[in-house]
């Protein structure tokens, strides 16, 4: 077999440490095409090996194209074949159980697949003899959205359960605060992966980290609603016909507390708070501004509150005097004209030079009155997909979202967790073609469906459902 050997010390204990590798006994560093020069051979054992590179490059495109158009079964079939041939390859670890994951039923949700995934996937990275030159913080943001977005998918079909059965049935709304419960632990384990070396030494995972405990709030939220379920009924000797019977049915006392506990964790891990100060070191953003801006323009001192918490961790009287006073007495927030962004129709103060959303320029958008500012929010992704705010696909889902999605708690959740997410997303990819090309068919198919059930496609003014 073969190993490392040092060629100033003859010592054979080195470790891979920020991608080069360091020698214990005297300290020289090796990169990693130099440490593939010095495997030598020990114990009189040579290993042969068979360059498959071409064999298990073209199973990659396969497995790579099958997973982008969702064939899962396919694609895990390929990802198999690749690490039964080379043990040592992260991406095909990592894809193999994403893909098996996708798979998932209800009643079967693979979490664990995911979570071993990212770990073995990891481990690869890391190991000593492990000889690709891997930046090691960018790998772990991409493993880690791309769970985000399996956990987004799940959520949702976990949401839409709970709304069709829970108010009929006891088993489901336990099933449902179940499920919430494995998913904010799933996301729990992902806010540890992005740490803060991470973020040091890979920036942008930074915002990353932002939409894990968004969402993560989001679920921690959910476990502690309540359902109105139906139990029975009676007659009603006054009225003269049947009755139904309710009661209201929780969480378990025991799954609220491990909720509760989770909820403190990940708060913790929010910009601005001690484990994170670094990343916050100079108060409020002017980006952060902006929004308890415009949400005190638009009379929401309570938003401005929650905004200020969030992004500095403060506690609720605190925040408030921020709000409303500095140490003059007077409020830091002057009141300043909205202004509502023509391409994304973010609404944000009027004193930022561009959009903070899409970077469109405040010159090339209007100003909007407290009244108009205070709508229910922008189509994101639907606005950037037919580049407009205002056409008929675009009016009816923004009908859908007032009239359906918003009259359920349920869909509440889910227009919070669009809306906390989908601007970051548009800013990142919104002007690639795969990603307009992606969710065109997608929303082409809904908008087709909605207007085969009655919602109409005609000129629409957005209603406040919050």
């Amino acid at each position: 077999m073969k190993q490392l050997k040092c060629e100033m010390c003859g010592g054979t204990d080195l470790i891979k440490q920020d991608g080069v590798f360091v020698c214990q006994s005297c300290g020289i560093k090796y990169s990693v095409e130099e440490a593939k020069k010095m495997m030598v051979e020990v114990d009189g054992t040579v290993n042969v090996s068979i360059d498959n590179s071409s064999k298990i490059e073209s199973w990659k495109q396969i497995a790579d194209s099958a997973y982008e158009n969702h064939s899962y079964e396919e694609a895990y079939t390929y990802y198999c074949k690749i690490v039964e041939d080379d043990l040592k390859n992260w991406f095909a670890t990592f894809r193999k159980g994403m893909s098996k994951a996708w798979q998932s039923k209800l009643n079967n949700i693979q979490y664990n697949e995911v979570v071993g995934a990212l770990t073995n996937a990891t481990k690869i990275m890391t190991q000593l003899d492990y000889m690709e030159d891997v930046d090691i913080a960018n790998a772990k943001g991409f493993m880690v959205s791309e769970i985000y977005n399996w956990l987004a998918s799940v959520g949702q079909l976990v949401t839409n359960h709970a709304e069709e059965f829970c108010p009929q049935l006891e088993s489901a709304c336990n099933e449902f605060f179940l499920q919430e419960m494995v998913i904010i632990q799933v996301l729990d384990f992902l806010i540890d992966v992005i740490d803060e070396k991470t973020i040091k030494d890979c920036p942008q995972n930074s915002q990353l980290l932002n939409m894990l405990v968004e969402m993560g709030g989001v679920h921690c939220a959910n476990v502690n609603q309540s359902f109105k379920v139906k139990t029975g009924s009676h007659w009603d000797h006054f009225w003269g016909h049947s009755v139904d019977d309710y009661s209201t049915f929780s969480a378990s006392p025991e799954v609220l507390q491990k909720a509760n506990l989770l909820t403190a964790k990940i708060n913790s891990r929010k910009p601005g708070t001690s484990s994170f100060a670094s990343i916050n070191t100079h108060g409020i953003s002017p980006s952060d501004m902006a929004r308890i801006k415009a949400a005190l323009n638009a009379g929401s001192k309570l938003e401005a509150i929650k905004i200020v918490r969030e992004v500095t961790g403060m506690g609720l009287t605190e925040a408030k005097n921020y709000v409303e006073q500095d140490l003059n007495g007077n409020s830091p927030f002057k009141n300043t004209t909205s202004l509502k962004c023509t391409t994304c129709h973010s609404i944000y103060a009027s004193d930022m030079t561009s959009c903070p959303t899409c970077g469109r320029s405040s010159s090339l958008n209007h100003a909007v009155t407290p009244q108009s500012a205070n709508s229910s929010g922008g189509c994101y992704v639907a606005t950037c997909v037919y580049s407009s705010y205002d056409c008929p696909q675009v009016w009816t889902l923004r009908r859908y979202r007032d009239d359906t999605l918003a009259s359920s708690w349920y869909g509440r959740a889910f227009i919070r967790t669009y809306y906390a997410v989908s601007p970051t997303i548009v800013k990142w990819f919104g002007n690639t073609q795969w990603f307009k090309k992606m969710w065109k068919n997608k929303l082409d198919n809904m908008v087709s469906k909605l207007r085969d059930n009655g919602v109409e496609d005609t000129p629409y003014q957005d209603k406040d459902w919050r």
